[in-house]
């Protein structure tokens, strides 16, 4: 099926009207830059340095296996081992393939693979654990038979030579599908039913010397339906609390649908009576016996213990599809979780959390961010992400970060080590659009720092439109000085977000703004959110990660969830204050919302009032009247003051000859340089060319210029996995192939490589003389068309 527009004056389809908003080479004024900081906005909330996510661009030099695939990872010491269903591997660049039998190790600092460490075994290694002493590790699987000896599901090897530790001899009867290992404790779950002779029924507890079963936890596992589909475990690293999740239908004889936490300070080890969710449960009965054996797909618990996260398949009705965020510390029959993103129906394989909070998933999604009834595609606002993407685990939005995979079913195995970079296992052969066989690592070094804002404080500059605009400096109890502002045409609602406006225009709806170097507000790009009518909204405001608004002819207060990486909205609305809420509050009659040292402030009525955000959703906590007098609230009132200064730049591109490797749909090369970034395709200012493989655009600019940048619009609406992946090169001379590897190879040509889904906008820094400018990409998938399609190319001077 081809996503190419149809010939119509709207796009036959939406995949993404919600772009990632923020640059990620700091070539933006104020944005985080790669382990640096962003500048503050007197007017609203500050940008600061945030967490530091891994590089999109994989190692070249880690080894791959060639076939099957990677199911597990461990590090141990300075070794890292692989396990899988693979019989071939290769170091990284070689063409030389060397015979493994499901599991090899290679040195984590030279990435050569260890040829001493060659263990044989007859079936899958499906999970790894590493051993308490730096020198082994635990595998786990379908094999039957190790280095030769019968050994069942379970075994422990010296990562040095490959031999077996006979020491430790669990004696299982059966598949192990997941480990951890905390003290002097392993802790298993899978398809076995005893360990020598102590009945366990798919969970137990080992010494890690001797193999022998802990019989403190004795919890079978048991379910009404076809399959056992016990697959993932954690344990906290005080071995109090352990979270489970399978097909099962109860743990221990207590009744829990596929996921329980246990209690492992009781003795013996108990299912925590107070901690229950019917989230999980099989509504439709007719699919429980043939069609899925467990939807939920993996586990993983924070550092602290405080929460874990679950990924899940397919399931409707149910909550399939899906990532969520549980506490352990919540308490109920029914506990619902913190937070529940859905892909827009394609399955959550893996996930692991960070130190620092970042959620890496990786699956064969292809959208993140859709509502749970969006089960063939995104909802409008959805990000697009092809098999990997990074969520903030405290409110489950994702960052800007989308490397990509060729999905395949996805990524089987996720470990973040122990310098930060991230290791995936999958089933495919490319990842970041290179050839990444079944292994691939993300380092740590070359990420970039993530934007994240601080909450806005007093003093605050606030503009109210009034027919003109005017700003004010507000301290809490009064207007401090006024003067004259400036504000997008036809603005009605805004806030500023760091150095940037996010607005409501009655022309354009709810947008962001940036500077222009003149001391106006420009156009950056468009916004969406799911069943968000930005005309019917008549206050916006931000903080802590949340856009509250308030909407024409409604006296409530909503809120979202955003993320101010990526400018990714919740499609699903808080009602957080107002009648709904039974708080006695209302915000019916209010023109403007802005907030600061955590109190919200509320334009209603030509009055303003303040409410502590912790007063919101409070029944008799009434909001305080703030007198100004004199000084009217009418009119639209923005959390935001005149933007600052910033260099003007002229775009050396704008009006050049372009040329394309092809033309489809009308979308014609010159578009690229028209002078408008709208990146929908209705708006005919988008280009297309036709459908082949390394697809390119290219500017002249006329005459060899000194360029200091070259900043990239990518279309909006639809095909965002298109721009994805791909290079830019910069010559005084023209490029004398169309063939990618040539024209890196073209003496006198620097070039560039975008790693994964491209933001909506992105900026590469160039150092350097230039006339001409071309992009090719390769195309992600062949399935969803290889066009290119370019909103506005700008390259700036020096």
């Amino acid at each position: 099926m081809t996503l190419a527009p149809a010939p119509v004056t709207r796009p036959r389809r939406t995949i993404r009207t919600l772009a990632l908003a923020i640059a990620s080479l700091a070539a933006l004024a104020g944005w985080s830059a790669p382990g640096g900081a962003g500048v503050a906005s007197a007017a609203g909330a500050a940008a600061v340095p945030g967490v530091q996510l891994v590089s999109t661009n994989p190692d070249d030099r880690t080894p791959v296996a060639t076939n099957g695939e990677v199911r597990a990872i461990a590090e141990v010491g300075n070794t890292i081992v692989v396990g899988g269903t693979f019989t071939t591997i290769r170091d990284g660049g070689s063409s030389t393939n060397v015979a493994r039998s499901y599991l090899f190790a290679y040195d984590k600092t030279t990435n050569v693979v260890n040829t001493a460490f060659a263990p044989t075994f007859n079936g899958s290694v499906d999970a790894l654990q590493a051993g308490p002493d730096g020198a082994s590790v635990y595998v786990g699987g379908t094999f039957t038979n190790v280095n030769g000896v019968a050994q069942t599901g379970l075994v422990r090897i010296s990562t040095a030579t490959g031999a077996t530790v006979t020491a430790f001899n669990a004696k299982l009867n059966g598949r192990v599908s997941d480990l951890a290992l905390v003290g002097n404790r392993l802790y298993a779950i899978g398809f076995f039913g005893k360990s020598r002779t102590v009945a366990l029924g798919g969970l137990g507890a080992f010494d890690t010397t001797t193999g022998v079963a802990d019989t403190r936890l004795l919890l079978p596992l048991a379910t009404t339906r076809t399959g056992f589909g016990v697959r993932t475990i954690d344990v906290d690293r005080g071995a109090t609390r352990m979270v489970i999740g399978g097909n099962f239908t109860s743990v221990g004889g207590v009744a829990r649908d596929q996921v329980a936490v246990i209690d492992l300070s009781t003795s013996p080890a108990s299912v925590r009576a107070d901690w229950n969710t019917r989230w999980f449960d099989f509504t439709d009965r007719s699919r429980t016996v043939s069609t899925i054996t467990t939807y939920v797909r993996d586990i993983d618990l924070s550092d602290d213990g405080t929460y874990f996260v679950v990924g899940t398949t397919w399931y409707y009705p149910g909550n399939g599809d899906s990532l969520s965020r549980w506490s352990v510390s919540a308490t109920g029959a029914d506990i619902a979780p913190t937070w529940a993103r859905f892909t827009g129906g394609d399955t959550i394989t893996k996930l692991t959390i960070a130190p620092n909070g970042v959620v890496y998933i990786g699956g064969h999604f292809r959208w993140y961010n859709s509502r749970p009834e969006d089960l063939s595609g995104p909802t409008a606002g959805a990000v697009t992400l092809f098999g990997l993407g990074a969520i903030d685990s405290a409110n489950g939005m994702p960052y800007q970060w989308a490397p990509t995979r060729q999905r395949g079913y996805g990524v089987l195995a996720m470990v973040v080590t122990s310098t930060g970079d991230l290791l995936i296992g999958h089933d495919t052969n490319s990842v970041g659009g290179e050839t990444r066989q079944r292994l691939a690592k993300f380092p740590l070094v070359g990420g970039r720092t993530t934007l994240r804002l601080s909450a806005p404080t007093l003093p605050i500059d606030v503009t109210v439109v009034n027919g003109t605009a005017t700003v004010r400096n507000f301290n809490g109890s009064g207007v401090t000085a006024s003067t004259a502002g400036s504000m997008p045409s036809g603005v009605t609602a805004g806030v500023a977000v760091g150095p940037r406006l996010l607005a409501i225009t009655s022309s354009v709806g709810l947008s962001l703004y940036e500077t222009n170097g003149a001391g106006s507000w420009v156009l950056a790009e468009r916004i969406a959110a799911f069943g968000l009518d930005p005309w019917a909204v008549t206050g916006l405001t931000y903080d802590s990660d949340r856009l509250y608004y308030t909407l024409a002819g409604d006296q409530n207060l909503y809120r979202r969830s955003v993320n101010p990486d990526s400018f990714a909205i919740a499609p699903v609305a808080e009602i957080v204050s107002g009648p709904a809420r039974g708080d006695g509050k209302s915000f019916g009659s209010c023109s403007g919302l802005f907030a600061a040292s955590g109190t919200l402030y509320a334009a209603c009525g030509g009055n303003l009032t303040a409410y502590p955000f912790s007063s919101l959703g409070v029944a008799g906590t009434p909001g305080t009247p703030v007198a100004t007098p004199g000084v009217s609230w009418s009119g639209a009132v923005i959390g935001a003051g005149v933007p600052g200064a910033a260099p003007a730049r002229a775009n050396l591109a704008l009006g050049k000859a372009t040329n394309q490797s092809g033309t489809d749909y009308d979308g014609v090369s010159s578009r690229a340089v028209d002078g408008n970034r709208n990146g929908e395709y209705w708006a005919n200012s988008v280009t297309h060319t036709t459908n082949a493989a390394n697809s390119w655009w290219e500017v002249d600019l006329g005459s060899v210029q000194p360029i200091s940048g070259v900043r990239i619009w990518g279309r909006v609406d639809c095909c965002m996995e298109r721009l994805s992946n791909y290079w830019v090169y910069v010559s005084d001379v023209p490029f004398t192939s169309t063939s990618p590897s040539a024209t890196r190879s073209q003496a006198g040509v620097t070039w560039y490589r975008v790693n994964g889904v491209s933001p909506r906008s992105i900026e590469i820094p160039f150092s350097r003389t230039a006339r001409y400018i071309r992009i090719q990409a390769p195309g992600l998938e062949a399935d969803f068309g290889q066009y290119l399609s370019l909103a506005e190319v700008e390259v700036y001077g020096a």
